[in-house]
């Protein structure tokens, strides 16, 4: 009596991404099991079943390796000795490389196991099947490095025509399908959390402390909201940070432009922005603000210091005085030091001296950190807790400087271009951009000069409510941005305070409707 051989298979089905031209993970998957069967009517001696499927969705197998692939992986890697022949559709839905294509041939061969494709004449059990595999491999990797061409080429013109070519979708935009392709415009509910978070920046405000204040708000990061939207659970909460908020500051799409990399074998070495036929930027998208409020923007984020772009969000050392308190005898900032308990507040000469300087140590002894805080605060909300918060807000100028230096820049650029014989276009390319830009040029410097400046805008909250919301070191960075100082005596036995309120005399006058 002969008994039944089971041979067990396992069914790989790998698809890039979905579109009207892919073949479906529910084809691939009727494919292989036609197969199977066709497998059991042709051989009664063995009993071919299927004992798991490896389905990689939204998987690119130029980008990952077989044993890289999040349901093909643990296969190969683990479960090597639950299956016996490894079925796909076509060759291309295992590997895209001969590399990787001969490291699987290898693979199959340590293991003992085998392989066969519904489409393509493949059986590694014979010499002449091991060469068509080889030579289906090099197809494969030939179509992969033609579909990367064709792809780069698209995205060239897309960007060229100021056209959204996929991807993420930056924070603050929202895709608008056109006749000829997709834009970009504004998502306003997005677009205004960036003008808050351009004005905070202009302000002072680290990315820190900007990102510690959207996530306090519940504010979802663009890709938390694009993992909501897809129906995936994250692994974990996606928050903002200091770099997700400085990528957005620094990102030239908030004035429409767009910027990509420059690579040199296969490693980026700079940045270009996207110019047309007149060698200006293209409007890529819809811009979220001015060319001088960018400028602006950009000078205050290259002048800011690497400390000032630190995380201290809730740091239990974090001073609320920093900057703040003064020595009423001397006018030296004050120092902060001690335990949780035993905080305290001294004068920054005692300190200056331990280390070594020669600056004669003033008398003025050190004070209570609660006290001398809670002084200050019970202060400010005595007198003007009640008030509407006023915010100062930069209001752009009409200079229009910076689209001055960008025409200036491309003049230069394309002068240099021509003598040094570069310049691809005819002459009459040449002198219509030259007295397109020069004319323009013109127009501009004619319109009168508008200084920039700042205006008080009415938040809806009160100073108490306002400053209830915020965390220790926006609280200090809020008495900075007044300009509010506290100093304090006690030379004389008896505790003495001054306490200058900066701009908040100013917006109480404002708020109260003092001339």
């Amino acid at each position: 009596m002969s008994v039944t051989q089971v041979v067990r298979i396992l069914g790989i089905i790998r698809q890039s991404r979905t579109h009207a031209d892919a073949v479906s993970v529910e084809m691939q998957k009727a494919l292989i099991e036609r197969r199977v069967e066709d497998l059991n009517r042709r051989d009664p001696s063995k009993q071919y079943v299927l004992v798991g499927w490896a389905i990689d969705a939204g998987v690119s197998a130029d980008k990952t390796t077989p044993w890289e692939r999040p349901e093909l992986g643990p296969w190969l890697n683990e479960r090597f000795d639950e299956f016996d022949i490894a079925i796909s559709w076509k060759l291309d839905r295992v590997c895209r490389s001969i590399l990787d294509f001969a490291r699987f041939i290898q693979w199959l061969d340590d293991h003992k196991k085998s392989y066969l494709c519904v489409d393509d004449p493949i059986d590694l059990s014979t010499p002449i099947g091991r060469a068509v595999a080889q030579i289906m491999a090099i197809l494969a990797e030939l179509e992969l490095n033609n579909i990367k061409t064709r792809n780069k080429e698209a995205r060239k013109s897309l960007h060229a025509n100021g056209r959204w070519a996929g991807g993420r979708i930056p924070y603050g935009f929202m895709p608008v399908k056109l006749d000829d392709g997709w834009t970009l415009k504004a998502n306003p509910e997005e677009a205004e959390i960036v003008h808050w978070m351009v004005e905070q920046a202009i302000s002072g405000a680290s990315g820190g402390v900007i990102a510690h204040q959207l996530n306090k708000r519940g504010i979802k990061t663009a890709l938390a909201r694009q993992v909501e939207a897809s129906g995936r659970k994250p692994k974990k909460e996606i928050e903002w940070n200091s770099v997700t908020v400085n990528i957005i500051l620094r990102s030239r799409t908030l004035i429409g432009q767009l910027e990509i990399d420059i690579l040199e074998d296969g490693k980026k070495v700079g940045t270009r922005i996207v110019t047309g036929a007149d060698r200006r930027p293209v409007e890529y998208c819809e811009p979220l603000i001015s060319l001088d409020k960018w400028a602006q923007l950009q000078k205050v984020m290259n002048t800011k210091g690497k400390k000032s772009e630190r995380q201290i969000e809730g740091s239990r050392n974090s001073s609320l005085l920093r900057k703040v308190g003064k020595c009423g005898v001397c006018g030296l900032g004050l120092h902060y030091s001690g335990a949780e308990r035993f905080r305290r507040y001294r004068c920054g000469s005692r300190v200056a001296n331990s280390n070594g300087s020669l600056q004669p140590v003033c008398l003025n002894p050190s004070i209570q950190a609660p006290l001398l805080e809670e002084i200050l605060v019970d202060s400010i909300m005595d007198r003007f807790g009640n008030l509407p918060r006023i915010q100062k807000v930069h209001m752009a100028g009409e200079d229009h400087t910076a689209e001055l230096a960008q025409l200036e820049e491309n003049i230069a650029t394309i002068r240099r271009e021509k003598y040094a014989g570069f310049f691809d276009g005819s002459e009459d390319e040449y002198f219509n951009l030259m007295k397109k830009w020069t004319d323009r040029r013109a127009e501009l410097l004619k319109q009168p000069v508008k200084p920039a400046g700042y205006r008080y805008v009415d938040t809806g909250q009160s100073v108490a409510e306002y400053w209830q919301d915020l965390d220790r070191e926006a609280r200090n960075r809020f008495l900075q941005e007044m300009r509010v100082t506290i100093a304090y005596d006690r030379t004389s036995g008896a505790t003495s305070y001054q306490i200058d309120y900066g701009d908040l005399e100013a917006i109480e006058r404002i708020a109260r409707g003092i001339a």
